[in-house]
């Protein structure tokens, strides 16, 4: 609540009109926990902390175990995508949580990822030095890019 207050004092706003996304991230970035995984340390220095912390309150993994180096499948990927334009949009009822799939034939390339961003109106494009990428490359990348767009 702390937090709330300092950024509606900054932002000259009333706290119940801070924009959620920055205080997640505000919150995310010093390493508040707003999510709970089995299998992080919040005060690690893991650039990926902040970025799973935010994501997770934004109901975009289906369990606890988040595996950074887990390769991501296409549907998944997919649905990342949309939830961004969703979180960008303002438009939260339209977040989905994604299932845990099979992704034993549908892991997906950096080429095809950054087809997809571009089909979802992003001009903005992932650079990986493995030819299929991870979860963790790419929910990084896109908290990365969340943060350049609030």
């Amino acid at each position: 609540m702390a937090l709330a207050a300092k950024m509606s004092v900054h932002e000259k706003k009333w706290i119940d009109t801070i924009d959620i996304d920055k205080l997640q991230i505000e919150l995310a970035e010093k390493r508040i926990m707003i999510g709970f995984f089995n299998n992080f340390d919040i005060h690690s220095d893991s650039p990926l902390i902040p970025a799973v912390q935010y994501f997770s309150a934004k109901s975009f993994f289906s369990n606890y175990n988040f595996k950074s180096d887990d390769l991501i499948d296409e549907p998944t990927a997919v649905m990342w995508i949309e939830n961004c334009r969703s979180i960008i949009d303002k438009a939260y009822y339209s977040i989905r949580t994604v299932p845990e799939m099979d992704i034993s034939t549908s892991t997906i390339s950096e080429k095809d990822f950054n087809k997809i961003m571009k089909l979802k109106g992003f001009n903005v494009s992932i650079k990986a030095s493995s030819k299929e990428l991870s979860k963790g490359q790419v929910i990084l990348f896109l908290y990365d890019f969340i943060k350049s767009r609030l």
